[in-house]
């Protein structure tokens, strides 16, 4: 049976909590790329503040690999 591709089985999703409502509703931090920088009011990068993007449990993108592999 083929896993759901969803972030909270991806080898890239982090921290996925169930603090919302349940393991569905989890929320976490995509740590496929490095962190980037916010762009401010203005559009303009805000370089003092990255972060990794902000992640719900049952979210997915293309960029999806199974944490419960060897490779």
């Amino acid at each position: 049976m083929a896993e759901v591709q969803q972030c909270n089985t991806c080898r890239w999703g982090w921290k996925i909590t169930d603090e919302v409502d349940g393991l569905d509703n989890g929320i976490g931090y995509c740590h496929r790329y490095a962190p980037r920088a916010n762009p401010d009011a203005e559009g303009k990068p805000a370089f003092t503040v990255t972060s990794w993007p902000l992640i719900f449990s049952n979210d997915g993108c293309g960029d999806w690999t199974s944490r419960f592999t060897d490779t």
